[in-house]
This record gives structure tokens, C-alpha cells and sequence, in this order.
């Protein structure tokens, strides 16, 4: 599974504290780019481009709104019904029901060392041999190693 960007990080936000398209001219704080920035650890400015990218891609929409109890209005944001469909395929993907096609080579990669590891350990039951065992276990490492690099962890 890929890395939470910070497009993504945005998109669940944004989802969280509004979920629908608003009918009324008041958004809570966490909608705007200070709460967004607060919420999310980054600075403004990084939330300011990817909230553009996002409008430009058509998943998030900009309102002027009354926030809370301010007395001016405030750029408030929120999710179109195709910013909600990108939301739901982040959940989906975080729960590990995507895969993205570049991630089939190393789970591929990983599943071959995981076999080669279970057939030497076959092997060490058969003969007792220390070098295989060696051998099994440098196996499982390389699997470990594709999972973990892959994967970002």
C-alpha cells in the first residue's frame, strides 16, 4: 500500500467535517485553511496548494462562509460528490481492498521469497541441516525487506 499524501490527508479531513455540500453559509473552523493547517500539521501554504490541486481536479469546491463565531466571512471548503467518491476509495484502500497495479511486483516478490522460505524449511525437517536453515531464514529477511520497503514503513 502507498504512503498517506498529504492530497489524501486533506481529503479525509475535509470528508470528516463536511459531508455534504453545504446549504447554508456556515462552516465549522476546521474547513478553513487555519483549521485544515491545525488539523493536519502542515503549514499554510502546503495546504493552500493542495486544496488548489484539489479544485483543479475537481474534488473540492471553495464557499465563502460564516465559521463559527467570527464575524467575517471565511474561505471554507468542502468535498464535491466526487471528492466524497475519492474519499471512499481512500477508506477502501486503507482497509487493503486496493491494490495499486505497481504494487503487484513486490507482493509477487514477497509471496516467491515467503515459498522459497517454506520449501527450505521443508527441507530442514527432511534432512537437519544448519545451512538450510540459514538459507530459509534469509528468505523470509528478503520478503520482510520487500514488504517493509515497499510499503513505506
Amino acid at each position: 500500500m502507498k504512503a498517506m499524501t498529504r492530497r489524501d490527508e486533506i481529503i479525509l479531513h475535509l470528508e470528516r467535517h463536511c459531508v455534504e455540500i453545504p446549504t447554508s453559509l456556515h462552516m465549522p473552523y476546521s474547513t478553513t485553511m487555519h483549521g485544515m493547517s491545525d488539523a493536519t500539521g502542515m503549514t499554510r501554504a502546503h495546504v493552500a496548494g493542495v486544496t488548489q490541486q484539489l479544485m483543479d481536479e475537481g474534488l473540492v469546491e471553495r464557499v465563502k462562509a460564516n465559521v463559527d463565531s467570527r464575524r467575517a466571512k471565511l474561505q471554507s471548503y468542502y468535498l464535491t460528490p466526487a471528492g466524497v467518491m475519492e474519499a471512499q476509495k481512500l477508506h477502501r484502500m486503507i482497509a487493503g481492498e486496493i491494490f495499486y497495479e505497481n504494487d503487484t511486483e513486490w507482493v509477487i516478490g514477497a509471496l516467491d521469497n515467503l515459498k522459497k522460505a517454506q520449501e527450505t524449511v521443508e527441507k530442514i525437517r527432511k534432512r537437519k541441516d544448519d545451512r538450510l536453515t540459514a538459507k530459509a531464514i534469509r528468505y523470509v529477511y528478503r520478503a520482510m525487506d520487500d514488504l517493509t520497503r515497499e510499503a513505506n514503513l
